[in-house]
């Protein structure tokens, strides 16, 4: 592959100074979210997620696991990350078959066959086409989330289990086995 003239390094230099982005807050707020979509790969609670649940979730899996050590807690970590998003994937699922659903049984009620006796020049509310079409490829997309979430979680436990199996055991030996005997 050629390399760029000269011409055309200066050209591009001058040109990228007068791309810089938004200027004011309102602009670099907007632009923050470019690549949100759905949320559910964000490592922080959001502002519809109740913080109380999200403890109350973490501090129940905490006491059952009951890590001991540091490599357990990040174990124990993992499996509340895991869960978690797989609680948001579920939700995000949910709400937005709900919201198809309703928004579709809307059009429905206004159809003129409904038996409501509507007039036919009433027009029916027109529900968002992006919301209707909940289509297979963004629920694939979901999916394909959630089952990747599922491994993690799946896999974090194993590895806690085999850890805290082999901890259980070597506590167990140490009684039976006092270090000199």
């Amino acid at each position: 592959m050629p390399l760029p003239s000269r011409r055309k390094i200066v050209a591009n230099r001058h040109n990228c100074l007068k791309s810089t982005g938004p200027k004011s807050k309102q602009g670099k707020d907007k632009s923050s979210q470019n690549a949100f979509k759905y949320g559910i790969r964000a490592d922080e609670l959001y502002s519809d997620e109740d913080k109380e649940e999200f403890t109350a979730f973490a501090d129940a899996l905490i006491a059952e696991l009951q890590p001991v050590g540091v490599l357990e807690e990040v174990l124990v970590n993992s499996v509340i990350s895991h869960s978690w998003r797989i609680h948001r994937v579920r939700r995000v699922e949910f709400t937005r078959q709900a919201k198809s659903r309703s928004e579709i049984v809307i059009v429905r009620l206004y159809l003129p066959d409904n038996g409501r006796g509507l007039p036919p020049s009433e027009e029916p509310p027109q529900p968002d086409a992006a919301t209707v079409n909940f289509d297979a490829k963004e629920f694939m997309h979901l999916s394909r989330y959630e089952g990747a979430r599922e491994r993690g979680l799946y896999r974090a436990l194993a590895n806690l289990e085999q850890l805290q199996t082999a901890r259980k055991k070597k506590n167990k030996n140490s009684k039976t086995n006092p270090p000199g005997t």
